[in-house]
């Protein structure tokens, strides 16, 4: 498996990969309750990030089989001050259109909240990064943060991520990513989150 760094035109299949691999996630599953509709909307809405992230930053993916993307994982360069489009009082009017209002106002809130513990210190930010369930413990997310990293610590850029469950805190603490103050309650009922950073490497971090 290799890993490559993508252009514009492939946020559609990005979105698709990515709404398969947040499907029971705990996030995904709150601002988007009906699980039925769930694929649709999320693939729409990570399409939509991944679109922005390609121009904010890059979005890296791994090669699979006949074609097919293996895993992905999308990075925002806060190393300049950006918007992140979450901040406003209302949410993002195309995020109306492709969730509804509803899921719209909980996506909004969610972005909201995490926006206002980003650091601002300049960083790399990995919003998103995901594996297809049937790709799922194969290494392909650990070889998409190992070669994102690596390349970080070759710039001496720190990094900065949310985690959405426990075991996704333990896998980044694996990979040099420590909490960044207390854990975060998103709003209105919504899931813990994580806030975590990690310093670059000069020398090499022994990746997992």
């Amino acid at each position: 498996m290799t890993v490559t760094t993508l252009g514009r035109s492939t946020a559609t299949a990005v979105g698709l990969l990515l709404s398969d691999a947040f499907q029971t996630e705990s996030l995904a599953a709150w601002i988007l309750p009906d699980s039925g509709a769930r694929p649709v909307l999320l693939a729409r809405l990570f399409a939509l990030t991944a679109a922005r992230a390609l121009v904010e930053g890059l979005v890296d993916v791994v090669d699979g089989p006949a074609g097919r993307i293996a895993g992905a994982a999308l990075w925002f360069d806060r190393t300049v001050p950006a918007g992140t489009g979450a901040t406003d009082e209302e949410p993002d009017a195309v995020v109306v259109e492709v969730l509804g209002p509803p899921a719209a106002a909980r996506w909004h809130a969610a972005m909201t909240a995490m926006a206002a513990r980003h650091p601002t210190r300049p960083h790399q930010y990995l919003a998103l990064i995901g594996v297809p369930r049937d790709r799922q413990g194969r290494g392909v997310g650990g070889q998409l943060l190992r070669h994102r990293l690596r390349a970080l610590d070759t710039i001496l850029s720190g990094a900065y991520l949310e985690a959405t469950s426990p075991a996704s805190r333990r896998l980044y603490l694996g990979w040099g990513f420590h909490d960044l103050g207390r854990p975060l309650d998103l709003p209105d009922g919504g899931p813990r989150v994580w806030p975590m950073w990690r310093d670059p490497y000069p020398h090499g971090y022994p990746h997992p």
